[in-house]
């Protein structure tokens, strides 16, 4: 006799999921819910999350911030046209490492974005295909 109950909280957008769901299956709420905490078959997606392009950036950020700090104090130390000259086109080339890094920045945010699609689609697929094992597991009980 299932006489116990148990409360848990969604947002509207997973709880109208979860309404289709039982709707498309024929089904109430609780008995969909038992039915995939008790299944024997559980998906587990783990999403790696690739920390090399942070590392590189950090580091690169880093490199850039020691040369203008040794740039600066150089500048202040030497006040000779040779040095300003030279201090001149390594500021260049830090500018140019920026512009790159920048570059890179929006290279990894589009990959990013795009991994979080690719990752919904594929939750999306296996949430269908649990559905469809529902029923099928459904039908052989009829």
């Amino acid at each position: 006799m299932k006489d116990k109950q148990i409360n848990f909280r969604l947002d509207e957008e997973l709880r109208v999921y979860l309404n289709s769901v039982c709707e498309e299956l024929g089904c109430n709420m609780s008995s969909y819910i038992r039915n995939r905490i008790f299944s024997p078959e559980y998906i587990n997606v783990a999403i790696e999350y690739d920390k090399d392009i942070d590392v590189v950036m950090n580091r690169m950020g880093n490199n850039i911030n020691q040369i203008a700090r040794s740039l600066n104090t150089l500048q202040n130390i030497f006040q000779t046209q040779d040095i300003i000259d030279e201090a001149e086109g390594i500021k260049e080339m830090i500018s140019t490492a920026i512009s790159l890094l920048k570059e890179n920045r929006e290279v990894y945010e589009e990959f990013t974005k795009q991994k979080k699609e690719t990752e919904k689609q594929l939750y999306r697929i296996i949430k269908k295909r649990e559905v469809f094992e529902f029923l099928e597991i459904d039908e052989k009980e009829k």
